[in-house]
């Protein structure tokens, strides 16, 4: 009788990897807040298409068919977003399962055409005389510090530090980061209503859990209250603080410690069309492969 704890042969089967939809639902899982929503969408697509496959059997043809799809129904940005994440999607399959070379099968994006829409002082001056207290200090956070949406919900009484006089939060991509506040955004925690340290502040002043969809239908009555026709996002407020900001400094790299962006390449994408002569060359010289040891002019 064989002994039930002898080793394994070495020719016995490896047991077998987990499949494309496992890994997708892995993957997804374990995103940031901030990619969740995105993240999902993506490793959906690819789990329905190729879900039951083991990654040795996922070739170019699946992926142009799920980018295929999407570029017949969804936006030029909204395309090049999600095929930035099928590709992060298809590093992870080769990662766990072994199978190089997926992401080399995803066909490139359309680099989509920066927005370049911004907001007047008469404008956000109207969006703030017609807004809730509460989406007040959203707003707030958005224009005078460039918090991007799901910054500006992030950040908590616990994060603000008065002494220092910084706020400290939950950042795209997952890291946490400090900024610099105002006077004005101080006095917002200083007189926020009582509540868990926990809390978002904005949550603390509208005294109740927010999402996205509360700031979404905030933002719509807010822009109808204001008498705003023109087609305006929240986003469009921290383009607003870019583009002021360069045009009072003309200082590309301050610009790019606002936004914290991690490539100077995207800051100068946000603000070539307010200065095509300077910004055009540096873009050039961000994206110019260069030889080995060859500096930049």
């Amino acid at each position: 009788m064989a002994n039930k704890d002898a080793g394994r042969s070495p020719h016995k089967k490896s047991p077998r990897l987990g499949d494309v939809g496992n890994i997708c639902d892995a993957w997804a899982e374990a995103r940031s807040p901030g990619q969740a929503k995105v993240c999902a969408r993506v490793a959906r697509t690819l789990k329905l298409l190729a879900g039951p496959l083991h990654p040795r059997e996922l070739t170019a043809l699946h992926f142009q068919a799920i980018t295929s799809r999407w570029r017949q129904s969804l936006s030029t940005s909204t395309v090049w977003t999600y095929t930035v994440y099928l590709k992060m999607l298809a590093r992870e399959i080769s990662a766990v399962s072994g199978v190089a070379g997926l992401a080399k099968h995803i066909p490139r994006a359309r680099t989509p055409e920066p927005r370049k829409e911004t907001l007047t002082a008469a404008e956000l001056s109207a969006l703030l005389a017609n807004a809730e207290p509460w989406f007040r200090v959203f707003i707030t956070l958005c224009a005078a510090l460039g918090l991007r949406h799901s910054e500006a919900l992030d950040v908590k009484r616990e994060g603000w530090n008065p002494d220092k006089h910084t706020i400290s939060f939950i950042a795209k991509g997952g890291e946490r980061q400090t900024m610099p506040t105002t006077e004005e955004i101080d006095a917002l925690f200083a007189n926020a209503p009582p509540g868990p340290p926990m809390s978002g502040i904005v949550e603390l002043y509208k005294g109740q859990p927010i999402n996205r969809n509360s700031t979404w239908w905030a933002w719509q009555k807010t822009m109808k209250k204001s008498g705003i026709t023109r087609h305006l996002c929240v986003h469009d407020l921290r383009r607003t603080l870019a583009v002021t900001s360069y045009e009072l400094t003309k200082d590309l790299r301050f610009v790019w410690q606002v936004l914290r962006h991690r490539s100077l390449g995207t800051t100068a994408r946000y603000l070539e069309h307010v200065d095509k002569e300077a910004i055009r060359p540096i873009l050039q010289d961000l994206w110019t492969p260069r030889r080995k040891g060859e500096p930049i002019q």
